[in-house]
């Protein structure tokens, strides 16, 4: 029978401090039949061991460098949910990388080459060279590393064979390198060498050897995650992984009954991500949409359509997410019955210009149980942050920019008003929301020498800039909520945030200056700063209410600058995120802004009412006295039968109902 070359298909990490077991799971992508691939790197405090469950086989037993371990073990994937525990018979930190490879290989076949420990001080790791037998082979070079500073990908230079990840723990320092040959010939492989810029004493490397192997069945498709990724209000979108799936199709279907949209199929990027756009849906309400393949309904996901009429709801937001983590945050969101989840960026901390290893930032993060679970019910707006773009001092010049743009939009659509950048606007239910994008079209922040105050130095571009005046000018709702990602800081900080841009905010305060009716419907909300910090418009920049409130899993501190609602130094071990809610009244929106940590205490909070101003000739709301009732079988509730006749929400019938 004719062999098949082994193919990469997808990597996974999980890290964990001081712990007696760890769970991995499959990586996103991962399919039955698979061979997975565990590279375990761990602490040493005292003869610590590394043990496997039954069916998994030890590939490379133990190997002490330092005060470190590291491990690799193989087994045959049972599916895309599969969870091996390995126990660790002392609690120390621990990291698992995590291969899916697409072989028939038993892992028994597999064989490892010399290990390379460094010796003396040394800011390099090797994995030396291995002979191959029989050509067709996968062949992976792997390098274990422990330092005083937690190594980011664009921190490690190297030589030999190309790299296929850079896994770096933000718990700890540990990482874990791999990187490869494809469909190897027969004979010496090349030695991999890299070079950290933190010098460290600690470090490992070794080749180990897939064979080439028959070729197996096609898996069944599947989908590591799904999710609402666009609304508008008639038509939403369903994103998300998919793997072995040729076509996939979308199917919305209204809750409560009524008739499903089908859309035709699409062919997912080769990447497995897609997205689905379902039309002709009805304005306000609630669908589950199924993410179909070959017949096979993939995922589902739920979400609304936006809204028209000026009905209470509530918004959740925030940012950063360490690498590896599952924060609690997002259980406690998704009791909120939120209509959307804006992340505001740091999806993961990869800091990196290499294409795979962002890619699988973000497939880890959505992919998680927690985050998979609350994305598949509340829908998902998503916009970076400096770490999940491509590091601090990147800007839209940076390798970066030619990858996560389109990359993104497999997920979330081409719906974006610019080809690259992210920033968006949208209406809900009489409430106007503008994003901004910080990082894709900007300037470089930190120069040399400093030009902070350069004329025409900008972050957001102009284009940018007047798209966020116009829509501005044009909004005509009571109360715009901005995401700005960053803390609005009175003291205008550098670092990448608006300090380095002093020109570009001068021109923003002129123009908030010119438009003051426009600055008194307008509050900020972001995240950022790993805090709790808040201020009503009296110190915060341009005088705009800054409302912030992150991390998701971070370690925080107090933010700088004057606050005068909240400053908090946030607990390390919690997650934080802001919770929106919008109210009507016969004379205004009610707006209230609350900080919540990860068990649902309220940490601060402020609330504000905007006026709506009915005098127009098309008020944008019809009355909002209830004239019709409903009984639910314990008490009657108000109720209103309306039809949406191309220009305005009005009233239709009235009823009286009885017990």
């Amino acid at each position: 029978m004719a062999v098949v070359a082994p193919e990469r298909r997808a990597w996974g990490a999980t890290a964990l401090l001081n712990v007696t077991h760890i769970d991995a799971p499959a990586p996103p992508g991962a399919a039955a039949g698979d061979l997975l691939v565990f590279v375990v790197n761990a602490g040493d405090p005292s003869a610590t061991t590394v043990t496997a469950p039954g069916g998994v086989t030890e590939v490379m037993g133990r190997n002490a460098f330092g005060t470190r371990i590291g491990y690799i073990f193989a087994t045959e994937c049972t599916g895309p949910s599969q969870v091996v525990r390995f126990e660790l018979s002392d609690p120390t930190p621990v990291h698992v990388a995590t291969m899916a490879i697409r072989t028939t290989s038993d892992p028994a076949a597999l064989t490892v080459g010399t290990i390379w420990e460094r010796s003396g001080s040394s800011n390099q790791i090797k994995a030396p060279a291995v002979t191959v037998t029989e050509p067709g082979a996968l062949v992976l070079g792997v390098l274990f590393e422990a330092s005083n500073a937690s190594e980011k990908e664009t921190d490690v230079a190297w030589s030999g064979l190309d790299r296929w990840f850079f896994s770096r723990q933000t718990a700890g320092p540990e990482t874990v390198a791999v990187h490869y040959v494809d469909n190897a010939a027969a004979g010496l492989t090349s030695e991999v060498n890299a070079t950290y810029l933190n010098a460290s004493s600690i470090g490992m490397g070794v080749q180990l050897i897939i064979p080439a192997a028959p070729g197996g069945a096609t898996p069944p498709p599947s989908a590591a995650y799904a999710m609402i990724s666009g609304q508008q209000h008639n038509a939403l979108r369903i994103g998300g992984k998919t793997s072995d799936a040729p076509t996939v199709y979308a199917v919305a279907r209204p809750v409560g009954g009524g008739a499903p949209v089908t859309t035709p199929p699409v062919v997912p990027a080769p990447s497995g991500w897609v997205s689905v756009k379902v039309t002709g849906l009805d304005a306000g309400r609630t669908y589950d949409v199924d993410l179909v393949s070959t017949g096979q309904v993939l995922a589902t996901a739920r979400g609304e359509t936006f809204g028209l009429s000026p009905e209470p709801f509530k918004v959740v937001t925030g940012s950063c997410q360490a690498n590896n983590s599952d924060p609690a945050v997002f259980d406690q969101m998704a009791t909120d019955g939120a209509a959307f989840f804006h992340h505001q960026g740091d999806l993961h901390y990869r800091d990196t210009q290499d294409e795979s290893t962002w890619r699988a930032g973000v497939d880890i993060a959505f992919s998680t149980p927690r985050m998979r679970s609350f994305i598949a019910g509340t829908p998902v707006y998503y916009r970076w942050d400096n770490h999940d773009w491509g590091g601090s001092v990147t800007y839209r010049d940076s390798p970066i920019g030619a990858i996560a743009p389109p990359a993104i939009r497999e997920l979330f659509g081409n719906d974006f008003p610019h080809s690259k950048a992210l920033y968006q606007s949208w209406t809900h239910r009489g409430i106007r929301f503008v994003d901004t994008d910080q990082w894709t079209l900007r300037d470089q922040a930190v120069t040399t020498p400093e030009t902070d105050n350069l004329t025409g130095k900008s972050m957001w571009g102009a284009e940018q800039r007047a798209w966020f005046f116009q829509t501005l000018l044009d909004s005509t709702e009571p109360l715009i909520v901005w995401f700005s990602s960053f803390p609005l800081y009175s003291n205008l900080i550098g670092g990448g945030r608006w300090g380095n841009y002093r020109h570009e905010v001068s021109i923003i305060q002129a123009f908030f200056d010119e438009h003051p009716e426009i600055r008194s419907r307008l509050v900020a909300v972001g995240g950022d700063s790993h805090s709790v910090c808040a201020d009503d418009g009296g110190n915060a920049m341009w005088g705009i209410p800054s409302l912030n409130a992150s991390p998701f899993s971070q370690a925080g501190g107090l933010t700088s600058g004057v606050w005068n609602i909240a400053n908090l130094d946030v607990d390390d071990s919690r997650g934080y995120y802001s919770r929106l809610s919008f109210d009507y009244t016969a004379t205004d929106v009610e707006f209230t802004w609350e900080a919540v940590q990860d068990d649902g205490t309220v940490m601060a909070d402020w609330t504000n009412a905007y006026p709506i101003d009915w005098s127009d000739e098309a008020p944008p709301f019809p009355d909002l006295t209830p004239e019709v009732t409903v009984w639910n079988g314990t008490t009657e509730r108000e109720a209103r039968i309306t039809v949406w006749d191309g220009a305005a929400e009005v009233t239709v019938a009235a009823v009286e109902s009885a017990p």
